[in-house]
């Protein structure tokens, strides 16, 4: 069961230019938060960590 925090997260994802990054060494997918996102407990002065997810 995904959070609100969680949910929200996945939405902000991006596929847009610079935001989606393969790497063939590992077979890895890096996404990167539209900007701007905020996560709902993030303070402004923290910025976001990009979403790595291997790929089967």
């Amino acid at each position: 069961m995904a959070s609100a925090k969680r949910r929200s997260e996945i939405h902000a994802l991006s596929i847009e230019d610079g935001h989606l990054r393969f790497d063939s060494s590992d077979g890895s997918v890096t996404l990167l938060c539209q900007p701007g996102f905020l996560a709902k407990y993030q303070l402004p002065s923290k910025a976001s960590y990009p979403s790595k997810f291997q790929v089967f």
